[in-house]
């Protein structure tokens, strides 16, 4: 019995110890972390409202150089350190002007920058003002780090910022520029924080000598931009060279009639002419270098027919594609058009094994002696601001990979984007698409680029941006006529058809209303009203009829996937239907 309670009680006291070491442990635990939070620095993506996993979706093209830093010489890991958190700094700022929210501001910026940021947003908070923003490249030069490691001067140059201000939810002004930027960084906590960030002119020089000789002729201009239809051109009368800082005349007889001119390290002055001196480019007729002038779009938009969509690329089978490639040009036709689905080629980190299926569909394109038009951004509908970036790394991997190949003819930003318009808004995505162009311009100037506009009323967007407006027909020939005479009058670019077609579904579904005789004769109707009104480039909607397609895209309905199945001029048996006797356009 004795013994009994002798262990009940050695029990009890084992288990009083083990609750006190619980206790005191869990209390230092406590403890430390408080310790941690005050001394070290949170744990930014807990403290923080927004997720900063910054590098999947705020990828700006940067630039560092910490060689010839004055005072610490930085090693790899500090020069890390300064770029990760300068860069999501300026993410965290545009993030906070767009959303009028300070919270996200805090581990980024010092007390005094924060001051600064929280008045801006409190003025935009008041006048209901919101700033969306981004930044694209960076070009960073570690000037100076102090000896103790604790202080940072940076040189930020090149700056390309896009930036729209909103007032009551309604756009009122877009703009787009280039800034050098100079920013002093103080180490708190571990993390490197904007103490100072000051905006400066990209050329001072430029500007201060301007005023020099502001005074000496009518209307000083420097030039930059290519000369568009209906535009004044200026005639050239002085180059001021900032360098030399020396005013130069220029030779009558050599002075230049186009705007079309940049010279490095010069301020060009202009003087309008009092004639007006106009160029009206024949629309009919593209000046691009990779599209000669004779060249006429005769194109089909391709897919393969037992793996169409998505699986196209999922299973990417050179030997079909080929067959495919050469039955097309044996059908009298020189372009396809294609897709690249955005989150199937990786988003902004390309995949290897996608670029090299579309590499090789350029060479049998190549091969066959067909030319490519290539769609970006199939199936994507982000268009916010902020997002940008990874958008602009997606172009940029593909473009220059692509953008040599013999094959390559256009580069199509988006298919139907104005489809859009009323869930997202219309002037967010023409925003992004206007982006999108220019980025696409920047990486390849010679492709010549368009947008594959759903609605002929919507294809006049954004025309002075592109080299080709394109927009899709699916309405009767009988209509075709006033609609195109009407884009014609709008925009002085060459118009390709891009879209066009009528499937041959026949069931209870659409009352037995189609079949393939009534396909053929909207073709052949179709193409008579091309060659009455001048269409030039053309490009019809299918190869195949298609025995299965992806739910994903069209549903189960039966009455949406029937139609889808079978606007293809090549049934799922692999014979020739009555339509493919106008495919090219020629009738016969």
């Amino acid at each position: 019995m004795k013994k009994t309670i002798d262990k009940k009680r050695r029990l009890k006291q084992i288990f009083i110890i083990l609750f006190f070491i619980t206790v005191n442990f869990g209390i230092v635990s406590l403890l430390s972390t408080i310790y941690y939070e005050f001394n070290s620095g949170a744990d930014r993506s807990r403290l923080l409202h927004i997720d900063l996993r910054v590098n999947d979706y705020y990828q700006p093209k940067i630039k560092i150089n910490g060689i010839d830093t004055e005072g610490r010489a930085p090693n790899r890991e500090i020069i890390r350190n300064i770029k990760n958190d300068y860069i999501k700094s300026w993410y965290v700022k545009k993030y906070a002007m767009q959303n009028n929210d300070v919270n996200a501001i805090e581990d980024f910026y010092t007390d005094s920058a924060q001051a600064k940021i929280q008045r801006i947003i409190k003025h935009n908070i008041t006048n209901k003002i919101n700033i969306h923003s981004t930044s694209i490249d960076h070009d960073m030069t570690i000037k100076f780090l102090s000896e103790d490691g604790q202080l940072a001067y940076i040189d930020d140059k090149n700056v390309h910022e896009q930036t729209y201000f909103f007032k009551d939810n309604k756009q009122i002004h877009g703009a787009k520029t280039i800034k050098n930027y100079k920013s002093i960084l103080l180490l708190e906590d571990g993390f490197w924080r904007v103490r100072h960030l000051k905006s400066l002119p990209k050329n001072p020089d430029e500007q201060s000598n301007h005023n020099d000789v502001s005074q000496i002729l009518e209307i000083e201009k420097k030039i930059t931009h290519v000369v568009q239809p209906k535009q004044t051109l200026y005639r050239l009368t002085k180059i001021y060279n900032t360098t030399k800082k020396k005013l130069i005349e220029l030779n009558p007889n050599k002075r230049s009639l186009t705007n079309n001119i940049l010279l490095k390290n010069d301020t060009i002055l202009v003087k309008i002419l009092k004639e007006k001196i106009t160029i009206d480019q024949n629309k009919s007729k593209s000046q691009n270098i990779r599209f000669p002038n004779d060249f006429k779009i005769k194109g089909i938009n391709y897919y393969p027919q037992k793996t169409p969509w998505f699986e196209f690329w999922k299973q990417y089978d050179t030997i079909v594609v080929n067959k495919d490639f050469k039955l097309i040009k044996n059908l009298q036709l020189n372009t396809i058009r294609i897709f690249i689905p955005y989150e199937l080629f990786g988003k902004e980190k390309v995949s290897k094994t996608e670029l090299n299926n579309l590499i090789s569909t350029l060479d049998l394109a190549h091969k066959n002696n067909l030319k490519v038009i290539v769609t970006f951004f199939d199936f994507y509908s982000n268009y916010q601001v902020l997002d940008y970036t990874i958008c602009d790394r997606h172009i940029e991997k593909i473009i220059r990979t692509i953008k040599d190949h013999p094959a390559l003819l256009q580069y199509d930003i988006k298919n139907e984007p104005d489809l859009d318009f009323k869930l997202y808004g219309k002037q967010k995505v023409i925003n992004w698409l206007s982006f999108i162009a220019g980025r696409m311009k920047y990486y390849d100037k010679e492709t010549p680029i368009t947008i594959g506009w759903y609605s002929p009323k919507e294809a006049s967007n954004l025309s002075d941006q592109l080299d080709f407006v394109s927009f899709h027909y699916y309405k009767s020939p009988e209509e075709f006529s006033p609609i195109f005479k009407e884009l014609e009058k709008k925009v002085k670019k060459p118009i390709v058809i891009q879209e066009f077609g009528k499937h041959s579904y026949n069931s209870i579904w659409n009352l037995y209303s189609n079949s393939e005789k009534k396909q053929a004769k909207y073709h052949k109707e179709i193409q008579e009203s091309f060659g009455t009104n001048g269409v030039e480039h053309f490009v019809s909607w299918t190869l195949y009829d298609f025995p299965k397609i992806d739910t994903k895209v069209f549903g189960r309905m039966p009455h949406k996937i029937g139609p889808q199945k079978n606007y293809g001029f090549i049934n799922n048996k692999g014979k020739l239907k009555k339509a493919a006797k106008y495919i090219s356009g020629v009738l016969k």
